[in-house]
């Protein structure tokens, strides 16, 4: 294929996946595509040149078209960069996050694109560690490693096949360059200004990442104990969000990243003792709201984590309770007995719901929205309570997992609690596997929190 017919046909490719509706791709279409894929440099006379003008003329109407009807498009590449192997690797991301067909996810591994595009990570973060970069051609080397982290994830998201296959591919190729990844990353964080774009595209690119590794490691021992012989990354992942969401990374992105990672660590120590123990002689730094580091033992960082998000979310949650609690009393016959509603919480302040369940759904439905729709509980502080209340959840799952064959251990947790008790991790841990059981149609995770909560009501 000539140069210029593929830059012309990769064009006319990306313009289609742009499209909301999914752009159909069968064997032989993933064929010229991993055709295209293979193309990345674009020889420069005049001929290509005059190409290259009428290909980012075709790119720039788009945009603007896009634009005069309120569509914002997010369109990074340059002129210099337009190559047909950066339009498909853009293109793929869009096909493959619409499309549900898993023989799509099985012919990208046969016709060798997930091994391009394992190379095309390998390469880039071997530039990051050895090539003195600027700082916008490292942005510009995130970039492309966001776009290929995005594809891994379509491609491994309940793909057993496609799992086994990049754990396994070049000595686990793939593991190890995620390993050498997570130390540039922390290491370029560590030295760039609060809030800074670097440090912004590092933080995206380091998400985007644990979502890949988590597809890998979920219920793989062998992925697991990969990466935990990775050196250092387990401290890593832990004090990702421990340290480095709190204090780098911009405040719409701190939820995604703190349950990103925590996710990750849960997958790694759930089924895997080693792991455990390595985190548990872990110690990280933790990164306080008022400024301070502070350095600690894992379970006592996590356990600090969870009494600082925990009272966050039980703030407001004590709020919607008592609106809750005076629309329940609201809608039944009043009587002496019904009069305070005081009594209807428990001393912490949250609802006893044990009255709850007597109501009918209609009912509860009916109570819950009134009190939601209280100028008290705006938009906003709904979702703040719901992130801390998630963040305290997976934390507490966390503690639970590095407690199993490790119980000698739970007094450092029970030292960061109110009275020693362990009762508002399980607590929390009940009203999270209340949400999954509605939320989620697989019982498999349903029942590692039920695990859990055993445990933790076992050790208290």
């Amino acid at each position: 294929m000539s140069e210029n017919l593929a830059i012309c046909v990769a064009t006319v490719v990306y313009l289609m996946s742009r499209d909301f509706l999914s752009l159909p791709v069968d064997p032989h279409s993933l064929k010229l595509l991993s055709q295209l894929l293979r193309i990345e440099k674009l020889e420069q006379n005049e001929e290509q040149k005059k190409y290259a003008s009428l290909v980012w003329e075709v790119f720039t109407s788009y945009v603007e078209r896009m634009e005069s009807v309120g569509k914002k498009i997010v369109f990074e590449l340059t002129k210099e960069q337009l190559t047909p192997s950066a339009l498909i690797l853009e293109s793929l991301v869009f096909i493959l996050a619409r499309s549900t067909d898993e023989n799509v996810k099985t012919e990208l591994l046969n016709l060798g694109i997930l091994q391009y595009i394992v190379g095309k990570v390998e390469k880039i973060v071997l530039r990051l560690i050895h090539d003195k970069l600027t700082e916008s051609e490292i942005i510009k080397q995130l970039v492309i490693l966001e776009r290929c982290f995005r594809i891994l994830e379509s491609c491994t998201l309940f793909h057993k096949k496609n799992q086994a296959f990049l754990i396994s591919h070049r000595g686990s190729l793939l593991i190890q360059m995620c390993g050498k990844l997570m130390a540039v990353i922390h290491d370029t964080i560590s030295n760039c200004a609060v809030g800074s774009e670097l440090a912004r595209s590092h933080i995206a690119c380091l998400s985007l990442m644990a979502r890949v590794l988590m597809n890998l490691s979920h219920e793989n021992e062998l992925c697991c104990t990969k990466l935990g012989q990775v050196p250092g990354f387990l401290p890593l992942c832990l004090s990702s969000y421990t340290f480095l969401a709190p204090k780098f990374a911009p405040e719409d992105k701190k939820f995604d990243l703190y349950v990103m990672m925590t996710s990750l660590c849960v997958n790694l120590v759930e089924r895997c003792n080693s792991n455990r123990r390595k985190l548990i002689d872990t110690s990280v730094k933790v990164y306080s709201e008022t400024g301070e580091s502070t350095e600690h033992k894992a379970l006592d960082a996590l356990a600090i984590l969870f009494t600082i998000h925990e009272a966050k979310a039980r703030n407001i949650d004590e709020d919607l309770d008592k609106d809750l609690a005076f629309e329940v009393s609201f809608s039944e016959p009043a009587d002496e007995d019904n009069n305070d509603t005081d009594e209807e919480t428990r001393d912490d302040g949250r609802l006893d719901r044990a009255k709850l369940n007597e109501m009918s759904e209609s009912e509860m439905l009916q109570a819950v929205q009134s009190a939601m729709s209280k100028p008290m509980l705006c938009n906003f502080q709904a979702s703040a309570h719901m992130e801390d209340s998630v963040v305290a959840s997976y934390v507490a799952l966390l503690i639970g997992c590095l407690l199993q064959q490790n119980e000698g251990h739970v007094s450092a947790v029970r030292s960061h609690l109110q009275d020693g008790s362990l009762s508002p991790m399980i607590d929390q841990l009940q009203r999270f596997l209340d949400f999954m059981k509605i939320a989620s149609k697989k019982s498999g995770g349903c029942r590692s929190i039920e695990r859990i909560i055993d445990l933790l009501d076992r050790l208290n």
